[in-house]
């Protein structure tokens, strides 16, 4: 009990404080931390080295207190530059694009150029992408983007046009393939079926066939094999293996 009142006491002395957490001064505007292990800046004020600096606050700012920066920040609709809040200036048919408000975007319907938004003139069969600030074109389906206009696509017969951003802008219709500037019927032999594939012949063996030339051949299986699971070559049953035509045991 004697002990506890003479720390009591000590704590009560001007600077003993200080002394039993083992920090030589206390600056200005300071405040001791909670766990009396160093110290912390009161509000409105910032650490610079062993001092606590008065934060200056310039117009259209308010107070930020952060361990960090400059202790301030710009008001919304304004951005920081040399140690002030200068005004952002929004172009007619712009608008602030940002929580912090400082910088800005042109409408949907307008490009920005410089520092003004420029209203972009639409060229006929043309349409403004549904991106968010609708700041570029797209031109309708059967017509291809070329230099500044929408140009007609040439579709040839049992083809139609595309969204997809191709040269030709067409493909070739189901049971068609293109060849060139045309498209092609299919031949589909027997045992075969039309695929949806755009880089094969566009057609398939039936299970049990394999394409040869532009036929479908019957497999012959030998002794002991089976068709595997893509359905056009065989496989033999272990302990068989394959050699050449035949399934031998090894």
């Amino acid at each position: 009990m004697a002990a506890l009142l003479v720390f009591t006491a000590l704590l009560s002395v001007p600077g003993a404080a200080i002394a039993q957490t083992g920090i030589s001064s206390l600056p200005e505007n300071a405040t001791l931390k909670i766990d009396r292990h160093g110290w912390i800046c009161d509000e409105g004020y910032r650490r610079l080295d062993a001092a606590c600096e008065k934060i200056i606050v310039p117009l259209n700012a308010y107070m930020h207190n952060t361990s960090y920066g400059s202790g301030w920040k710009c008001q919304r609709g304004y951005w920081a530059h040399l140690g002030e809040c200068v005004e952002v200036q929004v172009p007619e048919n712009g608008f602030l694009s940002n929580e912090r408000g400082d910088s800005w975007v042109c409408e949907r319907g307008y490009l920005q150029e410089g520092d003004s938004c420029i209203f972009i003139e639409l060229p006929e069969n043309a349409y403004l992408r549904s991106g968010l600030f609708g700041a570029d074109w797209e031109c309708e389906r059967g017509y291809r983007k070329e230099l500044g206009a929408c140009l007609a696509v040439h579709v040839p017969a049992n083809a139609y046009a595309t969204y997809i951003n191709k040269l030709s802008d067409w493909e070739c219709k189901r049971g068609y393939l293109e060849s060139q500037d045309e498209c092609i019927a299919i031949q589909v032999p027997e045992h075969g079926f039309l695929t949806d594939e755009k880089k094969s012949r566009g057609w398939k063996c039936e299970r049990g066939y394999s394409a040869f030339s532009n036929s479908c051949v019957k497999l012959v299986l030998p002794e002991n094999a089976y068709v595997n699971r893509f359905g056009d070559d065989w496989n033999c049953s272990l302990p068989y293996r394959k050699a050449a035509d035949i399934c031998m045991l090894y």
